[in-house]
């Protein structure tokens, strides 16, 4: 059954997902920005809202580490 996004007692806004990661709302509003968290909608007052699906999904990993100084091209460990 699909999720109604206007059902907006499921979905968690920006305070929410602060509170929730131990982050500042600034700092949701940075993954927002940087395509980390993808908002599901906007409420009423035209503010993002988030899917908890999505915002637990933060805790996977989707890329590979960063690569140490001494795997990198030319790099001296």
């Amino acid at each position: 059954e699909a999720c109604d996004v206007r059902d907006t007692e499921t979905l968690l806004t920006v305070a929410d997902v602060a509170r929730l990661r131990g982050v500042t709302p600034g700092t949701v509003r940075s993954w927002v920005n940087r395509g980390k968290l993808t908002p599901a909608t906007r409420d009423d007052d035209g503010r993002n809202v988030f899917h908890p699906t999505a915002v637990a999904a933060l805790d996977t990993p989707t890329a590979t580490p960063p690569a140490t100084p001494s795997q990198m091209e030319g790099g001296y460990a």
